[in-house]
């Protein structure tokens, strides 16, 4: 049981934090989208998916794998950014930064820590009813005398 719980929370974990860093990633891009009104709602659409892919791509980012930001981009959003005027450019440059991506993981982190208390929180409750529950069992058994029990 030790083992699986280890297995189980590591994986779970992970997808809360994964999930946590897409969804916080996409949502600051899209609240700061909302700020620029030319911007049709199709391509805030498009350049806010294109976030959600880039933020499953932390390790990347982390490790420091990809040169630039550019390279982390999806093919259709470097196409729509090539097409850009350079003063449109430079805002879309300053949008997908990697210290967006690393303070929305550091968000994310907050709320997958406070997934991992809850989760405790209920495992000790379970294992204090279980606990509770065998000391009763054992002192039911111990109370029969064995001159009681009859074959």
């Amino acid at each position: 049981m030790r083992q699986l719980g280890s297995v189980l929370g590591i994986a779970v974990m992970g997808a809360v934090l994964q999930n946590r860093v897409v969804v916080y990633s996409q949502a600051k891009v899209s609240t700061t989208l909302d700020a620029v009104p030319f911007i049709p709602a199709e391509i805030k659409a498009a350049i806010v998916d294109a976030v959600g892919t880039m933020a499953s791509r932390l390790s990347e980012m982390r490790s420091g794998g990809a040169g630039d930001m550019a390279a982390l981009l999806p093919p259709e959003l470097r196409d729509m950014l090539s097409q850009v005027p350079a003063h449109a450019l430079e805002y879309f440059q300053n949008l997908f930064t990697r210290e967006l991506f690393m303070g929305e993981f550091a968000h994310a982190m907050r709320a997958t820590i406070l997934v991992a208390v809850f989760v405790l929180l209920g495992g000790a409750v379970l294992a204090l009813l279980i606990r509770s529950h065998v000391r009763g069992a054992e002192k039911a058994t111990a109370a029969v005398a064995p001159e009681d029990v009859r074959l």
